[in-house]
């Protein structure tokens, strides 16, 4: 199980992590309060909106996120990351993990 300072740190945070539920911030957060790793998500387009009816829609749909992750407070644990990100992927999307030795800038991307 977690150490006891971890899990009081996840209940002290437990309602920002349930209102950031299911969005690109709430997956950022959980992976670094559970697991000390560093994460950016890549997604699609975003959401748009216009005042015309029958607007075209910008880019492709995509149907796949990219979750990137480097070590933070901790190393990072391929197989715990993955696991933690299909628990909260939504049910619409692949969500592919992509482990970096560092900060994506700093990778090149």
């Amino acid at each position: 199980g977690w150490p006891a300072e971890l899990r009081r740190l996840v209940v002290r945070h437990a309602v920002d992590l349930h209102r950031w539920q299911g969005t690109a911030r709430g997956l950022v957060d959980r992976l670094w309060l559970c697991l000390g790793v560093h994460a950016s998500v890549v997604d699609g387009t975003g959401a748009v909106w216009s005042s015309v009816p029958d607007t075209e829609l910008p880019g492709e749909p995509t149907t796949e996120v990219v979750v990137l992750v480097w070590p933070g407070r901790a190393g990072v644990d391929a197989a715990r990351v993955t696991a933690m990100v299909a628990a909260v992927c939504p049910a619409q999307l692949t969500c592919r993990v992509e482990v970096l030795s560092g900060p994506p800038n700093q990778e090149g991307g």
